[in-house]
């Protein structure tokens, strides 16, 4: 019932949030953020007057009230990083250009604060988005479950069922602040649930999952299918031991017969989030100049 709603009030929501009295007040708003917190104002910034999504048809006044959506979300869920870090994530998905194929996905959502955020994006684009995690929390992992986060100044030793969030915390967050009719969810060990997912491409990835074994569970999965010249982005930045795996040339050799990608804010984060960084797939090097050396 709930969802035919939503379905009948749509249109009437898209009309008013496009009229011009709407729009000023999110002109307003987005300019109380730019002056009230200037740490994240060049990020909000660039989103709003860049032309993010424009093959989708998506306009400055639809990423103001994107902006607007996002910061209801993070005043309704406290805790964890705010809108401006979830505009780096939205921005990189309407830089996909429309015509190019492929879904979203998300490993390991927690109580899905992050899926609230990544679900109101994938509606804008229509693409779907697959919500992966155990819901029951971190499985065992091998080996000793310490992680050191130098430049974060984090030490953890994880346990097994740590960041447990249930299947149904994830959909009453999205019923309330997302959209869950944009979600997939695939539930259980990534080791096991991920080679569930229909064989579609993706063009974005998001991972939060704490361990290595996780982390290239979720590689294994993902890079194969994620497209040329798209992105992975992971909350694991911070933790060295993790993002060494992006460094790891006879790992990749072995899995996917290439050279270890890198990845960009390995132990530092990127865009001022120590715990944020991300890893390109780039479709050939064809693009990059050759450096032949100074000439005498």
């Amino acid at each position: 019932m709930k969802q035919a709603l939503k379905g009948v009030l749509r249109p009437f929501y898209r009309l008013v949030v496009r009229s011009a009295p709407f729009q000023r007040i999110l002109h307003r708003e987005v300019q109380k953020v730019l002056h009230s917190e200037p740490g994240i104002a060049p990020i909000v910034s660039d989103f709003v007057q860049g032309d993010y999504g424009g093959s989708y048809g998506i306009n400055q006044h639809d990423r103001e009230d994107l902006l607007s959506r996002f910061r209801y979300i993070h005043q309704n869920l406290p805790g964890g990083p705010g809108e401006a870090y979830y505009l780096i994530l939205a921005k990189e998905i309407l830089s996909v250009h429309k015509s190019v194929r492929g879904d979203l996905i998300e490993c390991g959502c927690y109580k899905g604060k992050s899926t609230a955020f990544l679900s109101t994006v994938a509606e804008m684009v229509g693409r779907p988005l697959w919500v992966c995690d155990s819901f029951q929390g971190l499985p065992q992992e091998d080996g000793d479950m310490l992680y050191v986060g130098k430049y974060m100044g984090h030490r953890a030793q994880y346990q097994k069922g740590d960041f447990c969030g249930t299947l149904e915390e994830v959909h009453n967050t999205l019923r309330r602040l997302g959209r869950i009719e944009a979600c997939h969810f695939v539930q259980g060990y990534f080791n096991q649930s991920l080679s569930q997912i229909p064989d579609h491409p993706y063009v974005f990835g998001f991972m939060d999952v704490d361990l290595v074994s996780s982390t290239k569970d979720c590689l294994l999965h993902i890079w194969p299918r994620l497209q040329g010249n798209c992105t992975i982005y992971s909350d694991d930045a911070g933790v060295v031991e993790i993002e060494k795996i992006f460094f790891d040339d006879a790992w990749w050799q072995k899995n996917f017969g290439e050279e270890a990608p890198g990845f960009v804010g390995a132990g530092c984060g990127v865009y001022g989030f120590p715990s944020l960084g991300y890893c390109l797939k780039k479709s050939s090097f064809d693009d990059y100049p050759v450096y032949l050396g100074a000439k005498d």
